[in-house]
């Protein structure tokens, strides 16, 4: 048998992969960033998906359980990174493309959908059919005057952080799909062992 090594076939760069995706298989990935994009990553289990609003610095305002979660940034050394206002535990903040997905990909959030179907797993979490904002400057608006006077309760089942990304996105205060769906189904979540630590876990992101 022949040991000799075999050149690999050409490979892709990863963004023109990831644009294929996005087209063949309808996948979310997030490539050219806008200031006033909803984005959002999954969690490390993939069992929920945390969301925000990327700013004209490219940093991300988010709404999160628990603002000590987010200490000094070890990707940035601008200080900004994470800004907060206030001293409530939960509320908005501001952070790094790094800090917000961790080590997880970044995927763009799909408005307009008209075939939206929020048990559908594929869509709860990830569209909605509301209309988003046309103008970009309004979503930076809403974010930003929530980041600097901290407005927004974090609540899991009422008012999460795609609850606000929404908001920004839309200027509609009311609950995402994602929101209603987790709050049926909570009471059932609570009876399965080990279930109150991930959902610590996910009231704290």
């Amino acid at each position: 048998m022949s040991t000799e090594s075999t050149s690999l076939p050409f490979r892709p760069p990863k963004r023109i992969r990831k644009r294929i995706s996005n087209f063949v298989f309808g996948t979310k990935y997030a490539i050219d960033l806008t200031p006033g994009d909803h984005v959002y990553a999954y969690s490390k289990s993939n069992l929920y998906t945390h969301h925000g609003i990327v700013d004209a610095d490219g940093y991300i305002i988010h709404n999160v359980g628990d603002r000590d979660s987010y200490k000094k940034c070890r990707y940035t050394n601008d200080g900004r990174c994470p800004t907060k206002y206030g001293n409530r535990k939960c509320g908005i903040l501001k952070s790094c493309i790094e800090c917000f997905k961790g080590e997880r990909q970044l995927h763009k959030y799909r408005y307009g959908i008209k075939n939206y179907n929020p048990w559908r797993p594929a869509d709860g979490g990830t569209t909605t059919e509301l209309e988003k904002d046309p103008d970009p400057k309004e979503i930076l608006k809403r974010a930003r005057d929530s980041l600097e006077n901290n407005n927004q309760e974090y609540e899991l089942q009422y008012n999460n952080c795609e609850d606000f990304a929404v908001y920004c996105s839309t200027g509609q205060t009311r609950q995402s799909k994602q929101s209603r769906r987790l709050r049926f189904f909570m009471p059932f979540i609570k009876l399965v062992p080990l279930s109150n630590r991930k959902i610590k876990n996910i009231r704290n992101h």
